[in-house]
């Protein structure tokens, strides 16, 4: 729903025949068939709006034919229909059946919609649902409950601020839904706040200016005020890496926030709020102390808590690369800190580490997507780096010619191209040529022939 339309294709009074004949007969196979053959998403909402005008059954016969194939199809798309079509002719008691579907990612969108419809007063079972999904499901689920969630629903909207916007896909989908909904400024507006709150609003705040699939903080109207009260309650109690990520954020977001939004006398004072808790000694140790850790996600937050900070983690680095050299985020991060000096050692240290005999199959038009392509990313990494050094990474741009994903040939491509044709290794023309001669990608194709020719 969030990233593809809803293009009906299917026509309506034809489903509608099929669940008149599913009605007759539970048997009728080209009528169920009807029903599955295209996902239920190009034509549920049409259909719902045209059921009062075409259904010529009672809605208990709607209804039964509904909660027979939300129970009892092995399909999706006809379970997705079933949990629609309960939404307009089911009973409350249809909740349990509702809610227990809903649980499952793909079908949390059509749960919710069904309940909002069912119900007179949805957001108490919407909450239930959205609580014990993750992932789309906590999204779609969590934008139909801020739809409903009333002033007076305060367990509700408390939730919204502190684990709402949480999910396993990305926070910036909900964190405007929630910041608004759940009244993020009434709950900073408090002369304390715990931990977990705390917390909650930083992350909140950190979603909205990176921005991305949805609103983010220049749509939020009370993001000035907010703002204020979070750095407020922050300045006094900021202990820890992430606390320092968003104090950052605000301020390089501060530093180009346009108005009216933001007068120059407010931004002013919040830079220096800002300021007061950047400028603290202690952000430096607290990455050195905890740049020895073997957790990927607080190293992650370490690595960048120490690029704002100037510090060099090069030699930790290292030390992870060569604990894990099939880790591809940690080339990745090793390569962000290359430099001249650098850089050799990093090209011995993947031609040592890295399967290339095992990447360099033969060219096919692979994207390479999966932890069956791991090895594969972690000379993807490298490969993008060596345009930065020309004549350097020979073996590296080489296997990266013979890999089977189309873009590894176009990185050593890239990388090959910045190098002068008289430093070519002397192989090089000749295997180029070959490669020209196997290359299944008509674009790879013509840059090879160009790169031959010199023409870059």
């Amino acid at each position: 729903s969030h990233h593809g339309a809803s293009d009906s294709k299917k026509s309506v009074r034809e489903v509608v025949k099929a669940i008149e004949a599913l009605a007759r007969n539970r048997s009728n196979p080209s009528a169920y068939e009807t029903l599955v053959a295209e996902e239920a998403l190009t034509y549920v909402d049409p259909l719902i709006e045209s059921l009062p005008r075409l259904w010529k059954g009672s809605r208990e016969e709607l209804a039964e034919v509904a909660r027979w194939l939300a129970t009892e199809a092995p399909d999706r798309a006809a379970v997705k229909l079933a949990i629609a079509l309960l939404g307009v002719s089911g009973e409350e008691q249809d909740q349990r059946v509702l809610h227990t579907l809903g649980l499952h990612d793909e079908f949390t969108l059509y749960s919710a919609v069904a309940l909002t419809n069912l119900l007179e007063s949805p957001a108490d079972a919407l909450f239930r649902l959205s609580r014990r999904v993750d992932g789309w499901g906590r999204i779609q689920g969590v934008e139909r409950l801020a739809e409903v969630v009333e002033e007076g629903d305060a367990e509700i909207r408390d939730w919204l601020v502190r684990e709402g916007f949480k999910n396993s896909v990305m926070y910036e989908y909900l964190a405007y839904t929630c910041a608004v909904a759940g009244d993020l400024e009434e709950a900073l507006d408090r002369e304390e706040v715990d931990d977990v709150l705390l917390e909650s609003a930083g992350s909140i705040l950190g979603a909205l200016i990176s921005g991305g699939p949805a609103e983010g903080i220049g749509d939020y109207e009370a993001a000035p005020n907010v703002v204020e009260r979070y750095l407020y309650h922050l300045a006094p109690r900021a202990s820890n890496l992430d606390q320092f990520l968003v104090a950052h954020s605000l301020r390089e977001f501060l530093q180009g926030a346009a108005e009216p939004m933001w007068p120059p006398e407010k931004r002013s004072l919040l830079i220096a709020k800002c300021d007061s808790i950047l400028d603290r000694p202690a952000w430096e140790k607290l990455v050195r102390e905890h740049s020895k850790t073997n957790n990927d996600q607080l190293f992650w937050t370490v690595n960048t808590a120490a690029t704002h900070l100037g510090v060099d983690l090069w030699e930790t680095h290292l030390h992870r690369l060569k604990q894990s050299p099939l880790d591809s985020t940690r080339w990745y991060l090793a390569m962000e800190l290359s430099n001249e000096e650098r850089i050799d050692g990093l090209i011995e240290l993947a031609v040592q580490s890295l399967p290339l005999e095992s990447i360099a199959t033969g060219p096919r038009d692979e994207i390479g997507f999966g932890e069956v392509w791991e090895p594969h990313q972690c000379l993807d990494y490298v490969l993008q780096g060596l345009e930065r050094y020309p004549r350097r990474g020979w073996i590296l741009i080489r296997a990266g010619l013979h890999s089977p994903l189309t873009r590894h040939r176009n990185m050593a491509l890239n990388a090959l191209s910045v190098w002068e044709k008289s430093s070519w290794p002397e192989e090089s023309a000749n295997l180029l040529k070959q490669a020209l001669q196997a290359e299944p990608n008509d674009d790879t194709r013509k840059r090879m022939g160009a790169i031959l020719e010199n023409e870059r």
